[in-house]
């Protein structure tokens, strides 16, 4: 069911919809908070933030959803929204980390976490103990502008060219003719310039390695974005590579972006 089908259940009575969800929902936001890494504060953003956006379906929240990542333990955000088919959102709380400037370490640790999500697909939003508290309707704005952007389609429906515009394009194809063939020539010179250097602009990996020539891995995330890692990033070593490239600009060219997390 999509975002903005279900009504919010406010006080999950038995006669709402989605009542037994968001009761079930309670008692395992209840149970985490008392833990060691949990706290009140999250027990209060779903009672009085996510079960009162309205649309939102509670079969698409999970609370301490464990997100997968290579090589480490799994990551847990406080509250996760996935709505079927759109970029998945990590809601984080502060939860036990009460002061309102954390430390340095910590401060580093939660934008590393960040960026491993982001580079996995998420789209991740922080809210602190104070706006839980006394700024829940903002809380809700905000998440209910998260679901529209995930749920919105980024491709434009195609439209009738003018009449007028369609005559003028007959009258000049010969203009584009000749630009295509011009460009084909020049791409032509290129490739067997490259071909005849041997200098391709990727390559595939050897034994899940790249050579010295092609150094920039390219890896494909589970959610299926194109990540690349440059030699010295965090990530390099350990990342194991689905294609190689000559430079950054090799790799943004195939589609491509750098990791967030360098």
């Amino acid at each position: 069911m999509a975002w903005g089908k279900v009504t919010s259940c406010q006080r999950c009575w038995s006669h709402e919809p989605g009542w037994f969800d968001w009761l079930r929902l309670d008692l395992e936001t209840e149970q985490h908070s008392g833990a060691d890494d949990g706290s009140e504060y999250e027990l209060i953003f779903m009672q009085e933030v996510l079960k009162k956006v309205e649309g939102l379906d509670p079969t698409h929240v999970h609370v301490q959803y464990e997100v997968d990542r290579p090589y480490k333990p799994p990551l847990r955000p406080d509250f996760a929204i996935m709505l079927p088919g759109k970029r998945p959102i990590a809601i984080e709380i502060d939860g036990a980390r009460k002061s309102a400037d954390p430390p340095l370490d910590e401060r580093d640790r939660s934008l590393v976490r960040d960026g491993e999500l982001k580079d996995l697909g998420w789209e991740v939003q922080h809210f602190t103990n104070n706006q839980v508290i006394h700024k829940n309707g903002w809380c809700r704005q905000t998440v209910t502008r998260l679901l529209a952007e995930v749920s919105a389609t980024a491709v434009a429906a195609p439209t009738s060219q003018p009449a007028k515009a369609r005559s003028g394009s007959r009258r000049n194809w010969w203009l584009a003719a000749l630009i295509g063939v011009v460009v084909l020539i020049v791409a032509s010179g290129l490739a067997f310039a490259v071909s005849r250097s041997g200098d391709q602009p990727s390559s595939q990996p050897d034994g899940g390695t790249c050579d010295a020539q092609h150094p920039v891995k390219g890896n494909v995330s589970q959610t299926g974005n194109k990540i690349y890692h440059a030699p010295g990033w965090q990530y390099y070593d350990r990342t194991v590579p689905e294609e190689c490239f000559v430079d950054r600009d090799a790799a943004e060219d195939a589609g491509y972006r750098a990791s967030e997390v360098q």
